[in-house]
């Protein structure tokens, strides 16, 4: 049991990592703010749903779906 608990850390910590970088590394205004610990939880811990919302919006930006907001 403990095995699959690491396991489901592990990449949440990757993820919570690195998207902490490319928010207050690449983003601008108020998403470039340092994190709180809250943030970095949740992200670790609710990884594949913080992973699929910004797969989503990274595809949907890709591919010109914000390009026609006024």
């Amino acid at each position: 049991m403990i095995e699959y608990i690491i396991w489901y850390i592990i990449p949440g910590l990757l993820w919570a990592a690195w998207l902490e970088w490319f928010a207050t590394t690449k983003l601008e205004g108020q998403f470039a703010d340092s994190w709180l610990m809250a943030e970095r939880i949740m992200h670790t811990f609710l990884w594949p749903v913080s992973f699929l919302k910004f797969a989503i919006e990274f595809f949907k930006g890709l591919f010109g779906y914000y390009d026609e907001e006024e």
